[in-house]
């Protein structure tokens, strides 16, 4: 089963560690190893920023999970649905 890791978590980290090679006032401590591992963390992020999220057509999907499924009515369709799409995206955001 495929993890997904929010985005804006990964970019938090690594912002968190861009800022311990920095001092109080957020300056740059003067180290070639403090700049090089600066630097190398702020291309990481620049290529996070490249990445593509997969769009995924959720009615597709619902009707391939639920095909061989006999609802009542038209209710129930609607609320499946609903849950379907609410647990998608929590599946999606790694909740």
């Amino acid at each position: 089963m495929r993890q997904y890791i929010d985005k804006d978590v990964v970019v938090a980290e690594i912002e968190k560690y861009k800022n311990s090679f920095c001092d109080k006032n957020g300056y740059l401590e003067n180290s070639e190893t403090n700049g090089l591992a600066y630097d190398t963390l702020c291309e990481l992020e620049n290529s996070i920023d490249t990445l593509k999220m997969k769009e995924v057509d959720l009615e597709k999907e619902f009707d391939k999970c639920c095909e061989n499924y006999p609802f009542d009515d038209e209710w129930d369709v609607y609320i499946a649905r609903r849950f379907f799409k609410l647990g998608y995206q929590k599946a999606q955001k790694g909740e």
